[in-house]
């Protein structure tokens, strides 16, 4: 191998070089900074990493979510952003989480400034990889990951978990999106919502979604589909609807699939095919409270 000659100070190759590492120092130390705090400074910068690339930390048979938080222990450590640099250094993954890090830096034109363009970043919308931006929009699951923990099963499910085991609580990421996502909004006026958590590999979580008609009570479920690709918002019961609901719903795009009123719905409908039917039924069933 040829040997590399040394570079002038006084060229321009080495003031580009120093420029960049003048660059990524002040981003480096500015993050640091804002992560150390602990607050939604620290918060921007996780969330504003997880939009420019996948870095999620492999865990045992889950992935860690970014954490400013150290925690107690080792599951504390899990999504760490000491554990973090210590991965991007190794490069241990196909995408390197460093060259994500360096990807955010390079976003930005003022690190000691930086928040305001953090929150650009985050605000951006890319077609890619949907479950990040469900995450990004969701800062419920933060809070709903107490150890920063989601699984990726090979079903294909992606299941964000309140510990680290399937047979602990558990959700479904975009149904539990949609839900935190309406839940922020205000609410639904017809239907009375309340998101089902399980705690069996067996069972699926899903939103429960509730009205009266006549002093009965109508269920719909929005879970994930069986092939794992879309979701279904379905009337649990009664299985056959009074003829103003069942029209309602067929207008809704509701069809008939095993004797359920059925709508299958990509990822992204998820929010809005609720609202829509929240809003059509307004003409037969009045706002009402169910015991949860």
């Amino acid at each position: 191998m040829a040997k590399r000659e040394p570079v002038s100070p006084q060229s321009a190759e080495a003031a580009d070089a120093i420029k960049a590492f003048d660059h990524y120092f002040a981003c480096a130390t500015q993050m640091l900074q804002d992560l150390k705090n602990g607050d939604n400074k620290g918060r921007a910068w996780e969330l504003a990493l997880l939009s420019v690339g996948d870095v999620l930390l492999k865990s045992g048979s889950n992935w860690a979510l970014p954490s400013f938080s150290e925690g107690q222990g080792r599951k504390g450590r899990r999504g760490s952003w000491k554990r973090l640099l210590q991965v991007a250094a190794a490069d241990e993954f196909d995408e390197r989480q460093g060259d994500v890090l360096k990807g955010l830096w390079d976003k930005l034109s003022n690190p000691t400034n930086a928040q305001a363009e953090l929150k650009k970043i985050i605000r951006t919308k890319r077609k890619n990889q949907l479950w990040r931006r469900v995450v990004i929009d969701t800062p419920a699951i933060f809070q709903y990951c107490q150890e920063r923990s989601i699984r990726f099963d090979p079903e294909g499910r992606i299941i964000p978990l309140k510990k680290s085991q399937m047979n602990g609580a558990h959700v479904e990421l975009y149904t539990y999106g949609a839900y935190s996502a309406l839940k922020e909004a205000g609410g639904l006026n017809s239907l009375y919502m309340d998101y089902r958590e399980q705690t069996s590999t067996e069972d699926i979580p899903f939103l429960s979604l509730k009205c009266t008609i006549g002093g009965k009570i109508q269920e719909f479920q929005l879970m994930l589909h069986e092939d794992n690709e879309r979701c279904e918002l379905w009337l649990d019961r009664p299985k056959s609807p009074a003829a103003p609901l069942a029209d309602l719903l067929a207008k809704q795009g509701f069809t008939v699939d095993g004797g359920y009123r059925t709508r299958t719905l990509g990822f992204e409908e998820l929010q809005s095919a609720v609202l829509d039917l929240d809003a059509a039924l307004v003409q037969v069933a009045p706002r009402a409270h169910f015991d949860t």
